[in-house]
């Protein structure tokens, strides 16, 4: 599970490469799950990896998923507003959207 806090601590806590790794491999994973897949992905389900190696073979299958959701990529599914929105968004500073069938 992909450790988090809401609201984010002010000041942010320092993090490892490896944090960083994992937190990037399951933000790619639930991208493409989110754009081509089921929608169903959570970070709270999400199996963190326990070592640098398992960090870096997530990255490697989060990252061939995602290419996997871009090559077919058209460009009316570039215009659609929402077509891999996260829940909620990816982050309160960004815009979002969220709309049925994005």
């Amino acid at each position: 599970m992909l450790e988090s806090a809401r609201p984010a601590p002010d000041p942010p806590p320092f993090t490892t490469l490896a944090w960083r790794l994992c937190h990037l491999a399951g933000t790619v994973a639930l991208r493409a799950d989110y754009t081509v897949g089921s929608r169903a992905m959570t970070f709270d389900a999400y199996e963190m990896p326990g070592d640098a190696a398992a960090a870096l073979a997530a990255l490697r299958v989060a990252g061939a998923a995602w290419r996997s959701a871009l090559v077919p990529t058209t460009d009316a599914d570039l215009d659609r507003v929402g077509r891999s929105a996260f829940p909620g968004g990816s982050t309160p500073r960004c815009p979002s959207s969220t709309s049925p069938g994005g």
